[in-house]
């Protein structure tokens, strides 16, 4: 086996196991956001749209589920040699993840203060969160082609 496929080894297993953490992390945190979220601040507020609220955020988490699925399928297209291809994916559900937690730090702070929702991403989501992002990165960093001498 050669150093060149080691590397893209290494690269798909950090991908996959970031990717399998990213869909981890939302299957478990997110039901908790959208308690405190729609159920008990947007829907209390404006409960004449109630039906349109929850269908706009269950868009919302079923994007944000594509974050960890879209760092999977990154994995798995540098493990089959689509390099590039699987270096954008990760970098998509990378961005993906970093929006998601900007909303959900943006609106749960609207709902329960800055400082209780500091508190509960700070407990439950964030560091977590960070490893899996680490791990994207290095993944996608490692998946980098390296230029031969005679310039191919």
């Amino acid at each position: 086996m050669t150093y060149e496929v080691l590397k893209y080894k290494k690269a798909s297993i950090l991908a996959f196991i970031s990717g399998i953490i990213f869909v981890l992390i939302d299957w478990h945190a997110l039901p908790q956001f959208w308690e405190i979220i729609v159920e008990d601040w947007l829907i209390d507020e404006l409960p004449e749209y109630k039906s349109l609220i929850r269908k706009i955020f269950t868009i919302i988490f079923i994007i944000s589920f594509l974050g960890g699925i879209t760092v999977l399928f990154g994995g798995i297209a540098i493990a089959n040699g689509y390099i590039n291809t699987g270096r954008f994916l990760i970098m998509l559900g990378i961005g993906i993840s970093f929006l998601k937690m900007g909303f959900l730090f943006i609106a749960s702070s609207m709902s329960v203060g800055i400082l209780k929702a500091m508190e509960h991403f700070i407990r439950n989501f964030i560091p977590i969160q960070w490893f899996a992002i680490i791990l994207a990165i290095l993944a996608q960093m490692t998946a980098k082609k390296k230029k031969r001498k005679n310039g191919k």
